[in-house]
């Protein structure tokens, strides 16, 4: 006892020392305190006792000073000890305190240890996987870190990091709830970057863009440390509040306090590159591309081609027919010529078309050499519809509308993510994707939720005779509907459409529709459908033209349809303002009517 006592009463008085160093020196207030812990303002987005030491009585500085008490519990031993739970903010104490592992009882982090070999922690990235629109949780891409390096047995390591859920219901009132109030199960996982990567490149069809962070050796290391220490942690994902947009982007703000300060309503995987380059974060990119988006690019290169023969030649399951292509005369075009076989090659054989024999001679008969030509005539990857030049996720704007011989003010927001009257070049194809969006009427005599999208898709993927193409729509949504006298009511809305999207040179777009719905509006449920057509057109000056018809019948069970022709000229004046100028027409037997809209819109 005589000798314990000494010690005890030692590390109780540098425990309690190092508490008020930390205290005094609000530590609690650093940004990079905040993003570890996740917290918004002074709420946890991770709010579980298996991640803070406060539960359930949380608080910045109560969080502080129980992990540095937890440091000093020497009660539990080694791997279960707080300091090898939670090395990130042991590390960062020990910084901002100037201490060193001699002012803390000594541990042996055996698991952690492992970890670091297994991995091979050196190098990190900034992992942007392309949209997918066709699916709830893809529609707007997915972010996530590569880390890579030699492991202890000199082998080099690729792994994945990342924080996602599964959706695994079709009922939608509780995917609602789940997603937004109570949380759906969110999964932080580290996985072999190849099987990750193969599985987006080859059965989803989706770009992979990697971006080498500017980042220190110890901003680097507080996030590799990090991901230990979210292994094993209960996390709630939250689509519009804490999901793997939210969860990298905190991690890049513990190192860039400018980062940090950008503020978001609601965090998207595209706003976590886009700020990551604004700050000087990414020093450079590289691009993984899926043989489809590689296809297309290749056609939109080729639309001026008059080798009309070659364009539509496309199913080249007999080998023989490779050695009777005619490839055209300029030395360019059949360069790109070739690159289009190769990249349709890969894409039959990934697609289980084609074999792995058949695959091999096609590549030897259409080999293209390594000449000047080629290096000639390389496309710019990156450069070609690239997510950091989209415009941004978020949008309000003002209007004046005139509806149903009505004057009135408009207000909308959207928080994510872009109609089909913005600008999409930077797209493949055209899309409408709203979440949460929604639109308010007011006069001097009263406002009125006009619309609101709990969810709405529209992609129009131009068909190709190499990999097809099928344009789609959905929408969940609250939304005027209109009887047989043109009366408008509000209805709850679910439809469905499919259709062909075909396009023109790379401007002009035209699509058609068939769609069905089932709408419950003046307590009646009733199914209804309409086709449509469109043509959709990039200008001169930055502007954009929208034409579309479509035939309603039989909403309200009322067995009659009615025509809708509509127009709207959007005018972009930057990446951040854009005008549009709307008229829509409906018309019914000897009945009609005309609506304007006049708008400014804001995208941030």
């Amino acid at each position: 006892m005589l000798l314990v006592t000494p010690l005890f009463l030692y590390a109780n008085s540098q425990q309690k020392t190092i508490v008020e160093k930390a205290i005094s020196l609000k530590l609690y207030d650093s940004h990079v305190w905040k993003n570890l812990l996740h917290v918004k303002g002074n709420k946890p987005s991770i709010n579980h006792p298996s991640f803070l030491c406060s539960f359930p009585k949380f608080s910045l500085k109560n969080e502080l000073k129980m992990t540095i008490e937890s440091f000093f519990n020497t009660k539990v031993k080694d791997d279960k000890s707080t300091i090898c739970k939670y090395p990130a903010r042991y590390v960062w104490l020990k910084d901002q305190l100037s201490l060193t592992d001699r002012d803390f009882p000594t541990v042996n982090c055996k698991s952690f240890n492992q970890y670091l070999e297994k991995t091979g922690a050196e190098n990190l990235k900034l992992v942007f996987v392309s949209e997918n629109t066709t699916s709830p949780s893809s529609m707007m891409g997915h972010i996530f870190f590569k880390l890579s390096g030699i492991d202890k047995k000199n082998i080099k390591r690729e792994h994945a990091v990342s924080f996602f859920t599964v959706i695994d219901t079709l009922n939608i009132p509780s995917l609602l709830v789940q997603s937004t109030i109570t949380g759906m199960k969110g999964f932080f996982l580290l996985r072999p970057y190849k099987e990750q990567v193969d599985r987006y490149l080859k059965e989803e069809n989706r770009n992979i863009w990697e971006y080498t962070l500017n980042l220190s050796k110890g901003e680097k290391q507080l996030i590799y440390f990090h991901f230990w220490e979210l292994k094993d942690v209960k996390i709630k994902y939250l689509f519009t509040g804490f999901n793997c947009a939210t969860i990298v982007h905190d991690m890049l703000s513990m190192g860039s306090i400018k980062l940090e300060n950008n503020y978001h309503l609601w965090i998207t995987p595209k706003d976590v590159i886009k700020d990551a380059k604004k700050n000087k974060i990414i020093k450079n990119v590289s691009l993984k591309a899926s043989n489809k988006w590689q296809i297309k690019m290749l056609l939109d290169e080729l639309k001026e081609s008059k080798n009309t023969m070659f364009l539509n030649n496309s199913y080249y399951h007999d080998i023989k027919s490779f050695n009777n292509l005619k490839y055209s005369h300029d030395i360019k075009t059949m360069y790109l010529e070739k690159e289009l076989l190769l990249s349709y090659t890969e894409y039959m054989y990934h697609n289980n078309e084609i074999n792995s024999t058949v695959f091999d001679n096609i590549h030897k008969i259409i080999e293209i050499k390594k000449t000047n030509v080629k290096n000639d005539y390389m496309l710019d990857l990156i450069k070609y519809k690239n997510p950091l030049n989209t415009f941004n996720d978020t949008q309000a704007s003002l209007a004046y509308v005139y509806k149903n011989n009505k004057k009135y003010l408009g207000l909308s927001f959207l928080p994510a993510s872009n109609t089909l009257f913005d600008d999409n070049r930077e797209y493949f194809g055209e899309s409408d994707l709203k979440i949460m969006a929604f639109n308010i009427l007011a006069n001097k005599y009263k406002i009125k939720l006009d619309s609101f999208d709990l969810y709405s898709m529209k992609s129009l993927v131009p068909w190709d005779t190499f990999t097809g193409g099928v344009s789609s729509a959905l929408k969940l949504n609250y939304e005027s509907h209109y009887d047989k006298k043109l009366g408008d009511f509000k209805a709850y809305n679910i439809s469905v459409g499919l259709g062909y999207t075909k396009q023109f040179f790379n401007d002009i777009f035209v699509y058609s529709l068939l769609n069905v719905g089932i709408g419950y509006g003046k307590s009646e449920i009733y199914a209804y459908f309409y086709p449509e057509i469109g043509l959709l057109m990039y200008e001169v000056f930055d502007m954009k033209t929208i034409l579309n018809y479509k035939y309603i019948y039989n909403q309200h069970n009322s067995n009659d349809g009615y025509y809708d022709i509509s127009m709207e000229q959007s005018i972009f004046l930057d990446k951040k303002m854009r005008i549009g100028i709307g008229i829509d027409y409906k018309s019914i037997y000897e009945k009609d009517q005309i609506n304007y809209i006049f708008s400014l819109n804001y995208f941030f």
